[in-house]
C-alpha cells in the first residue's frame, strides 16, 4: 500500500487513510516515519483512531470542528484515569407524586439517564425518574398509566421508545407519557399482535436495534423456543429462527446491535453464537446474510448450557460524542458474566469478506473459539458493576477499560504535579494494565475450562460502601463525568439519588 502513496500529497494521504478502520490506520504508522507523522499530526485521522477505539462516534453539528471534538473527547477520558468523586445527594421522597407510591426495589432499571421501576400493586403503571443532574426536582418523577396489565418492559431513550408487552401483545409507546409512539402510528392503537404460530410461547426478551425488533419467544433451551425479526413500524415479520424448521438447532436469547443479529445457537453438544446482517433497505430484508459463527468450547454430556447473550449497554446521548454498544455479555449458567468485544466480532467479519473473492451471498465464517475466544472476551468475577459505558465496565471500586489504542500507547495518561503520583494499592496500583487470564471452570458445562485473556486497564475508583440498586448510569456532559446510582435504606427501598463527579 505505501508504494503507490508515495507519490500523493498529505492531503490524499489523509483522505485515503479517512476510509480506513482504525486498526488499519494504527498499523499504516508502523509503515514508514512519514505515514506515521501524518497520522499523529492530523486531527481529523486522530479522531476517528481514538473515537473508534473507545467505541464512540462523533454527535456534533457539521459546524462543530474537528479539534474541539477531539480536545473535548480527551479531557473526559483523562477524567476516568483519575477520578475524584465527589457526592452530591438527591432525596426521593421529597419528589412529588413518589412518596406515596410504593416500588419494588428488584424491579428497578437503568437505561441510560433514566431509571424505570415497576409499582408495587399496580400491574398498570410505571415509574420513570430522571437520573440527570440538572432537571429540576418536580420534573425528575413521572408515572406512566398504561391501558393493559404489563408483563415485562424495555426502554430505549435515544428513541424515546417503551417497548411493553402484556401477555399476548406488544406496544411501542412514548417514554414522555405513555402515548403511541410516533413511529407506531400504522398499528392499531400502537399494538402489534405476536405471530399466529408462537402466540402461546412465552416471551423471554425484546431487543431493538431503530426500527428492527427481535422477539425471543420460549422457555429456554426448548424445541419451543423460537425468534424472530420484526419491522416494529409495520408489524412485519422478516425473518425467524425455528426450531421446528431446522430441528437440529436450539435457539437462546440474542440482541440486536449496529444493524446486526447477534444469535446464541446450540446443536448437540456444540455451542455458537451466529452473527446475521440486516439490509439497510428493510424491503429486502428476506434476505438477511448469516454471515459468522463464533463457536465455543463443546459441552458435557450430562449438563446443559444456557447461553444468554444481551447488549451491556444502550447507546446515550452527547454533546459532541457519544458512546455506541461496544460491548456483548454473555453468561453460562451460573458463572460470572463474560464480556464480549463487539468491535472485535464485527472487524474479523469485515476483513474476511474483504478477502472473499466469491460474489455475495458470502458462506459464513466459521471460527472456532482458540481463534477469537481467549484475546476477545474476559470473565469478571467477584464484580458488581454498575455502568457499561463503551469498552469501559465500571464497578464500584475500579474502571475497567478495555481500549486497545489507550492500553497501547497510553495516550489518556492524567497529569499529576511534581512529587505528586497517583493512588496505589502495593503493586495494583491505579492505571495498571491487567493482563493475566480469568476462566470460566468445566465443570459448569464445559469439557473444558474457558480461559479469557482480553487486557484491560484497571483505575481505582473508590465510592462509598452502600445499598444500592444493580445498575446505574454515566451522564457525560459539560466537560465532566456523573455517575449516578439509587442508594437505598435498611428495608432495601429507594431512598435517594447518589450522582458521583468524577
Amino acid at each position: 500500500m505505501y508504494t503507490s502513496l508515495i507519490g500523493l500529497s498529505t492531503e490524499l494521504v489523509v483522505d485515503i487513510l479517512g476510509y480506513l478502520p482504525y486498526q488499519q490506520i494504527v498499523r499504516c504508522r508502523r509503515v514508514s516515519k512519514r505515514l506515521c507523522i501524518i497520522i499523529d499530526d492530523t486531527p481529523a485521522l486522530q479522531r476517528l483512531i481514538e473515537l473508534d477505539a473507545a467505541g464512540y462516534e462523533s454527535c456534533s453539528p457539521p459546524s462543530t470542528g474537528v479539534a474541539v471534538v477531539l480536545d473535548s473527547f480527551r479531557k473526559i477520558q483523562r477524567i476516568y484515569r483519575n477520578p475524584n468523586p465527589k457526592v452530591t445527594k438527591v432525596p426521593l421522597k421529597h419528589i412529588p407524586g413518589l412518596s406515596s407510591l410504593h416500588w419494588w426495589p428488584h424491579q428497578v432499571r437503568t437505561f441510560s439517564d433514566i431509571a424505570i421501576a415497576r409499582i408495587q400493586n399496580d400491574n398498570r403503571a410505571l415509574g420513570v425518574l430522571s437520573l440527570r443532574s440538572d432537571v429540576p426536582e418536580d420534573n425528575r418523577f413521572r408515572l406512566l398509566k398504561l391501558s393493559f396489565d404489563l408483563n415485562e418492559y424495555e426502554a430505549y431513550p435515544i428513541e424515546n421508545l417503551l417497548v411493553a408487552w402484556s401477555w399476548d401483545k406488544i406496544y411501542f409507546l412514548s417514554l414522555t407519557d405513555g402515548s403511541i409512539h410516533n413511529k407506531a402510528v400504522i398499528l392499531t392503537d400502537g399494538e402489534l399482535s405476536p405471530p399466529e404460530d408462537i402466540r402461546d410461547r412465552p416471551l423471554l426478551r425484546v431487543s431493538v436495534f431503530r426500527e428492527w425488533m427481535l422477539l425471543c419467544l420460549g422457555t429456554f433451551h426448548s424445541r419451543d423456543d423460537a425468534v424472530y425479526l420484526i419491522h416494529w413500524p409495520s408489524g412485519k415479520t422478516m425473518h425467524k429462527w425455528d426450531p421446528h424448521q431446522k430441528d437440529e438447532d436450539v435457539y437462546f436469547p440474542g440482541c440486536i446491535v449496529q444493524g446486526h443479529v447477534f444469535l446464541p445457537t446450540k446443536r448437540g453438544h456444540s455451542s455458537r453464537v451466529d452473527v446475521y446482517r440486516i439490509p439497510e433497505n428493510s424491503s429486502t430484508v428476506d434476505k438477511i446474510a448469516h454471515v459468522a459463527a463464533y463457536a465455543f468450547p463443546n459441552t458435557l454430556t450430562t449438563h446443559w448450557v444456557d447461553l444468554n447473550l444481551e447488549v451491556a449497554a444502550a447507546p446515550v446521548s452527547g454533546r459532541t460524542c457519544r458512546p455506541v454498544t461496544s460491548m456483548l455479555r454473555m453468561s453460562f449458567n451460573s458463572s460470572p458474566p463474560m464480556f464480549i468485544s463487539l468491535q472485535a466480532l464485527l472487524s474479523r467479519i469485515t476483513s474476511e469478506e474483504s478477502l472473499e473473492r466469491s460474489p455475495p451471498p458470502h458462506t459464513p465464517i466459521h471460527v472456532p473459539w482458540e481463534a477469537w475466544g481467549p484475546n476477545n472476551t474476559r470473565v469478571l468475577d467477584n464484580i458488581r458493576y454498575l455502568a457499561v459505558f463503551g469498552r469501559k465496565v465500571i464497578s464500584e471500586h475500579a474502571i475497567l477499560d478495555f481500549n486497545p489504542y489507550d492500553i497501547a500507547r497510553n495516550v489518556y495518561a492524567p497529569a499529576v504535579a511534581h512529587g505528586r503520583s497517583l493512588r496505589s494499592t502495593g503493586s495494583d496500583y491505579s492505571g495498571a494494565i491487567r493482563t493475566d487470564p480469568t476462566s470460566v471452570p468445566h465443570y459448569l458445562g464445559f469439557e473444558q475450562t474457558i480461559t479469557t485473556r482480553m487486557p484491560y486497564r484497571k483505575t481505582h475508583l473508590l465510592l462509598p460502601n452502600r445499598n444500592w440498586i444493580h445498575g446505574g448510569s454515566i451522564i457525560e456532559e459539560d466537560g465532566a463525568v456523573k455517575l449516578v446510582r439509587i442508594a437505598t435504606d435498611s428495608n432495601n427501598s429507594p431512598k435517594h439519588l447518589e450522582i458521583f463527579t468524577l
